[in-house]
């Protein structure tokens, strides 16, 4: 199947209606966290689910509540959910999915979209959706052409070729470079041997303006050799193992995401 027709989610209505309280994303993480969630799901090649609130980090529970008319059903849904806190040790947390304040705590706070931390998710949320739309590697079918990473780090080239205006023959790519750091503290991320050429920051999930602290890495200078032969003799510039080159990388702060691009042509 192509990767284009799946669904990629960080939260859904069943992995929080069926918490014993209902936590949101956005109730369980660090503000830093939620960012870098946001940015693993609308930079994979999937097609992203958003929950109600999620795209301004709503805090608000969603807790399983029913409306049923007949007093049976509702005692069995009742000793349904009860059964279900007791198999996990937490029966003196039943809420009643019955009661009307049990709905009332689950509406959304449509207010937190403007200001203070909810304006800057939605914000990053609004960013991330304009940068999928406006980045030819983000669309449906473009291809991955290389993906590396370790257990808190993880990198994803994403290209997707172009027709020049001008001549026909000429194919461009469009390149991006998404790297993640999946851990508590600043490290250090490879930039794969294949990107050669300058990259230039295109979106941190770490900027000021999201909340985070603004320590960003805003381009990263064109691959060298290993072995510098602009001095050498013209006599020794034939090498006969090709030239190795230069270990790159780019430190990126705790729990965020990093998006750089380029443009290139083929065949240079």
């Amino acid at each position: 199947m192509p990767r284009q027709r799946f669904i990629v989610a960080a939260q859904n209505h069943d992995q929080i209606g069926n918490r014993p309280n209902g936590e949101r994303l956005a109730s369980l993480v660090t503000p830093d966290r939620a960012r870098l969630a946001a940015a693993l799901v609308l930079l994979s090649p999937y097609i992203p689910l958003l929950f109600m609130g999620e795209e301004y980090g709503e805090t608000a529970p969603f807790l399983y509540f029913v409306h049923h008319g007949d007093p049976a059903l509702v005692e069995a849904v009742r000793e349904g959910r009860r059964k279900e806190y007791d198999a996990i040790g937490k029966s003196e947390q039943q809420i009643d999915p019955q009661g009307e304040d049990t709905f009332a705590r689950s509406r959304l706070q449509w207010q937190r979209r403007y200001d203070g931390d909810g304006e800057r998710m939605l914000r990053l949320y609004t960013d991330l959706l304009a940068l999928r739309r406006e980045e030819p590697a983000l669309r449906p079918g473009a291809s991955v052409a290389h993906v590396q990473g370790d257990a808190d780090w993880c990198t994803v080239f994403r290209a997707m070729p172009l027709q020049n205006d001008i001549f026909d023959s000429v194919r461009a790519h469009r390149t991006l470079w998404c790297a993640f750091n999946l851990c508590g503290h600043p490290q250090d991320i490879p930039v794969p041997v294949e990107a050669t050429q300058r990259w230039r920051l295109r979106l941190s999930t770490d900027a000021e303006g999201y909340g985070g602290s603004g320590l960003l890495v805003h381009s990263i200078a064109a691959a060298e050799p290993e072995n510098d032969l602009n001095d050498a003799p013209k006599r020794l510039l034939v090498p006969t193992t090709p030239i190795e080159q230069r270990a790159r990388s780019v430190r990126l702060p705790a729990w965020s995401a990093a998006v750089y691009v380029r443009d290139d042509k083929d065949g240079e």
